[in-house]
């Protein structure tokens, strides 16, 4: 589940600001702790 909440804005991100790839951003999700449970970065996602 969370990486289907990460990877989604991730990937959409990625498609609507090309600009911000290649420059370390990330997508994170945590609980609600605060505590790291999955990130997406958005070099994952490249248009073809």
């Amino acid at each position: 589940m969370a990486m289907q909440v990460a990877d989604r804005p991730a990937e959409e991100l990625s498609d609507a600001r090309p600009e911000l790839r290649g420059k370390g951003f990330k997508v994170l999700v945590t609980d609600v702790d605060g505590q790291h449970v999955h990130e997406a970065p958005l070099d994952k996602f490249k248009l073809v």
